[in-house]
């Protein structure tokens, strides 16, 4: 069983049907089901066109599809094509089509997108290069990370005019996104995964070295970072992928033995839940997803979805 929240419904796709709010359809084996930032996509293993998903059914035209196209919202979409070192974009905003190409010894990841700034965030397969781009196909800037033991992380936070990137928990840096000037870098440990919190600076969480949980706030114009031990406790688990933001507030899923779902209040920089999940040994859950005044907490090993109100 996956599980994913489109536009407010619950999507629960098993081996037979697809559950979507009230309604089902029925799923054969070479189904591909995807929800990319509220479009919900079913494709077809090995073809490269989708259908979309309208609120009531998968429409009949089919849009291109494959594994490194993604839709930044309903309107705004972008799709690639690998033609030996060229990949060849094609990228659509509210119904305009702009054609690059990208020349490279490597492909490249998901892509990520400044709409603020109209520029594509191009990360390198390896994590050594970051690409900016207009969606007109004008080269920027590159980013490239020369220390050997450091990789970009799939987090690009922007603020404002700056982005902030984060090559592992002891270097992060803040640059202007559109010249690449460099503002500040940082050594203190900071997790690598970044949420922007209602006074625009950068929020984080985990527990350093299975134990205790820390809050991090990152100024991403300073580069200044602080930090609080919310918690003091051993056997504790949480990675910083899997925490989401919503309201000023992270909402983790720690897999510690049973796993735990926690709230943190950034603007009092307090732990104000701590709810145990007592799922069984061995399962774990993924970051979890806050819409519409409740909490769905996912475990794909236990086949089971947790809903709380807020």
């Amino acid at each position: 069983m996956n599980f994913y929240l489109c536009r407010g419904e619950e999507v629960l796709i098993y081996k037979d049907k697809i559950h979507i709010g009230d309604k089902v359809f029925d799923v054969n084996p070479k189904d591909d089901y995807y929800v990319e930032n509220d479009c919900l996509t079913k494709g077809v293993l090995g073809k490269d066109e989708c259908q979309l998903y309208n609120g009531e059914s998968f429409e009949d035209e089919k849009v291109v599809y494959g594994g490194a196209n993604i839709y930044f919202a309903p309107d705004v979409y972008y799709s690639r094509k690998q033609e030996g070192n060229v990949s060849k974009y094609s990228f659509r905003e509210h119904g305009k089509e702009y054609l690059f190409e990208v020349e490279s010894d490597l492909s490249f990841n998901i892509a990520k997108y400044a709409p603020a700034h109209s520029i594509l965030m191009l990360p390198q397969s390896d994590d050594r290069k970051l690409f900016f781009y207009t969606k007109t196909g004008e080269r920027l800037w590159v980013y490239e990370e020369e220390e050997e033991n450091k990789e970009i992380s799939m987090s690009i936070p922007v603020v404002d005019d700056i982005v902030v990137i984060i090559s592992g928990p002891r270097k992060v840096q803040g640059f202007r996104i559109r010249t690449g000037e460099k503002l500040w870098e940082t050594r203190d440990f900071c997790p690598e995964y970044l949420f922007e919190g209602e006074d625009k600076a950068l929020y984080g969480c985990m527990s350093n070295f299975c134990k205790d949980l820390f809050l991090y706030r990152l100024d991403p114009v300073t580069g200044k970072l602080d930090s609080w031990n919310l918690k003091l406790e051993e056997d504790f688990h949480l990675s910083p992928w899997i925490v989401s933001m919503h309201n000023n507030r992270l909402f983790y899923g720690s897999n510690r033995p049973g796993c735990e779902l926690g709230v943190i209040d950034c603007g009092k920089r307090e732990l104000v839940e701590a709810i145990p999940l007592n799922f069984k040994k061995g399962c774990q859950v993924g970051a979890p997803i806050v819409s519409d005044g409740k909490v769905y907490v996912f475990s794909r090993g236990a086949g089971e979805l947790r809903v709380y109100e807020l």
